[in-house]
């Protein structure tokens, strides 16, 4: 796995623009605001990276295969996204849109949730345990086999209306 490594070094706003990401992981990157179009990613993981506003339905679905570990993704994209088998781990996702994205089969691990938008997804076998602040409606979004806690029950019943 090739490993790029920043102490706080930004690549804030530049254009990846057909760019091939294969087996390599980000640490303590600021990709904010990034414009991924047309960029693969593959087996590429994140940590400890800032990561505001970027739009990942722009990037090449085919093989897309991503991992986060103390990211904020505040106000990113992943509408139609597909997902499966994603890891999310510690991370801030206030106002992250899953729009129609596939998050089948992905972890969830103390993730704020705020304001996320869960809308026509597929959330089978989603790893919901130690999530924190979702509302999910279960009458839009598919959640056979879901996993979560008694505690995180309170997501679904706000997606309900209650």
């Amino acid at each position: 796995m090739s490993y790029l490594r920043s102490v706080r070094y930004t690549l804030r706003g530049i254009r990846f623009l057909v760019w091939n990401f294969v087996e390599c992981e980000f640490v303590d990157f600021d990709l904010s605001m990034v414009i991924l179009t047309e960029s693969m990613f593959q087996e590429v993981k994140f940590s400890g990276c800032k990561m505001l506003g970027l739009f990942f339905e722009s990037a090449k679905p085919f093989l897309f295969q991503v991992s986060f570990d103390q990211f904020n993704l505040a106000s990113t994209s992943f509408a139609e996204v597909n997902m499966q088998n994603t890891s999310f781990k510690d991370c801030k996702m206030v106002g992250v849109d899953f729009t129609e994205a596939n998050l089948s089969n992905t972890v969830l691990k103390v993730c704020d949730l705020s304001n996320a938008t869960f809308q026509n997804k597929n959330l089978s076998k989603t790893d919901l345990r130690l999530a924190q602040n979702f509302s999910i409606d279960i009458y839009s979004n598919h959640v056979k086999n879901v996993i979560v806690l008694n505690i995180n029950l309170e997501g679904f019943v706000k997606g309900l209306g209650g």
